[in-house]
């Protein structure tokens, strides 16, 4: 078996992506997942418990399984179809995100 080379390497750079251009779109998702992550908290929530960790997932981010007194559920935030999701043992419920950040930006501006 012989070693890689750099031309069986594919370089591929990532599009460029200007700030100005991303950083309201960076605020939203930065709140919503915020949001997200406090659903994790076992107890009422304090403005200064902002470390709460999402895991990665396949196709974006999840909560993982979040007890409760009537078994588990778990929210998954999928960056690639653009969904918010709500599993539960039997049951699953989604979003489509950019319907919900239309909404709200139409809301806010009106």
């Amino acid at each position: 078996m012989r070693a890689l080379s750099e031309q069986d390497i594919c370089y591929e750079p990532w599009p460029p992506l200007s700030y100005p251009d991303f950083a309201a779109t960076q605020h939203l998702l930065h709140m919503g997942l915020q949001a997200v992550g406090k659903l994790k908290l076992e107890e009422p929530f304090e403005p200064q418990w902002a470390e709460v960790p999402l895991l990665l997932s396949s196709r974006g981010l999840t909560t993982g399984p979040i007890h409760y007194s009537g078994g588990a559920y778990e929210v998954t935030v999928d960056l690639i179809s653009h969904q918010g999701g709500c599993n539960q043992l039997g049951s699953f419920g989604s979003l489509r995100l950019g319907v919900y950040v239309c909404r709200r930006i139409r809301k806010a501006t009106l």
